[in-house]
């Protein structure tokens, strides 16, 4: 049994031949499978060093961003990605203009998210080419097809390789990790902002054409309480249907029915709908209780 000290991260290469270890010092180890350290880096005993993200290339090729506050003055960026080499130790070193947030392993070099909201490609040979500047860190990076999803803020973002925004879903909570599913399904996983409860894990499918910022929103509350009504009517943009647990069944019916009529009106108008109902089990009870009185009379 080997101990390292306190690990901040952790990654192996795809073909298990090496894996690689971030310290919370600092340092960085690179190990083979027979647990030998290959390489190690020490981090600047004059300076404060972490390092945020790392992940290998195919090619083994290990990506380390490295943090730094700068106290050295020496040539080396505060913030800059690193390449190092299983054998022949480091590459060679980019700067980035903030922390990296996530990272992203291409075939021939690297997607990196920042704090500052930048999301860049390194690719070998070239200069960095600056994708999109978002308001907010970037949380989360993964390639779909040709295009890439990312997590930012509330969000979760398709995006094109030239940098264009195909489409944005909005989640309920901080968007921390975005995770492929299978071939047609990914899963967005968000943790509330007040820290007071898990929200929900969403599972999209990013090439559905339903994914649509300009989508029509229904939602249709059944037997909520006032106050529930109120927030989401002040919280989400789009057509909110409510009867209150204060108000008879049959109220609860027709307000149900009247917002499908009109979600079935703006389908066959030609507009894409979502609609949200809450809850299915309360109007399946409250569709229940009318027939089996309307059954006694």
């Amino acid at each position: 049994t080997q101990s390292h000290g306190d690990v901040n991260r952790l990654t192996q290469s795809d073909d298990g031949n090496f894996f690689a270890i971030a310290k919370t010092d600092g340092n960085l180890l690179i190990l083979n499978k027979s647990r030998e350290i290959r390489h190690e880096s020490f981090a600047d005993i004059e300076d404060v060093e972490t390092i945020s993200q790392i992940c290998f290339r195919a090619d083994n090729i290990l990506l380390a961003c490295r943090d730094s506050l700068g106290m050295t003055l020496d040539e080396r960026p505060q913030n800059r990605l690193e390449c190092w080499h299983p054998e022949r130790g480091l590459l060679h070193t980019s700067e980035l203009p903030a922390m990296a947030t996530s990272i992203l392993a291409t075939e021939n070099g690297a997607i990196v998210g920042c704090q500052n909201g930048a999301l860049l490609r390194f690719t070998i040979g070239k200069n960095v080419e600056e994708l999109l500047i978002m308001d907010n860190p970037v949380s989360s990076i993964i390639q779909w097809n040709e295009d890439l999803i990312i997590g930012t803020w509330f969000n979760a973002m398709r995006i094109s390789s030239s940098g264009e925004i195909i489409w944005s879903y909005e989640h309920e909570g901080l968007v921390s990790e975005i995770l492929p599913i299978s071939s047609d399904l990914i899963s967005v996983i968000g943790r509330s902002p007040a820290g007071q409860s898990p929200a929900s894990i969403v599972l999209l499918e990013p090439d559905s054409e339903t994914i649509n910022p300009d989508v029509e929103l229904f939602i249709a509350l059944i037997g909520e309480r006032p106050e529930e009504v109120t927030d989401m009517m002040r919280s989400v943009e789009g057509k909110v249907f409510s009867s209150t647990f204060d108000e008879p069944v049959e109220d609860h019916c027709k307000t149900a029915e009247k917002a499908i009529i009109e979600a079935k009106r703006s389908v066959e108008s030609g507009k894409d709908v979502i609609f949200l109902l809450d809850s299915l089990t309360r109007l399946a009870s409250c569709l229940l209780y009318t027939s089996d009185a309307a059954d006694e009379r």
